[in-house]
């Protein structure tokens, strides 16, 4: 496992049907394709954990990615940097660059440790 100092979050990336399981396609996101508003580098690309997603080449040769399965769990962004809002910032800053009709996620991700619990931490000296 690689390990760096710092601080890391995670936001999951969901769609339709989550957060119910449902056995009919027709209410499914499967088969949408996950775009981007511009070409992403290999920092935000091993950024992007994929759950229900399929990535395979299209004709031309470039990667695609197209959500699979039912349960509305799209993919997961990390954002890794030297204190909790840096970190925030390249989760939400690489958000910004996906496109998935009717996705959904938290927004309030690290806000708590900034806001609270981080001096609690340091207070009890755990940090």
């Amino acid at each position: 496992m690689k390990w760096q100092s710092g601080f890391g979050l995670v936001v999951q990336i969901a769609v339709p049907p989550f957060p119910y399981v449902i056995l009919d396609k027709e209410y499914s996101s499967e088969g949408l394709r996950i775009l981007f508003s511009e070409k992403l580098n290999e920092e935000e690309r091993s950024s992007l954990h994929l759950n229900d997603v399929l990535q395979r080449k299209n004709e031309s040769g470039d990667r695609e990615y197209v959500l699979q399965g039912m349960e509305g769990y799209a993919l997961c962004v990390t954002g890794i940097g030297r204190t909790v809002p840096e970190a925030r910032d390249k989760a939400y800053g690489l958000i910004n660059k996906i496109i998935i009709p009717k996705m959904f996620y938290r927004t309030d991700i690290g806000l708590q440790f900034m806001e609270r619990d981080g001096a609690r931490l340091r207070d009890w000296g755990y940090m």
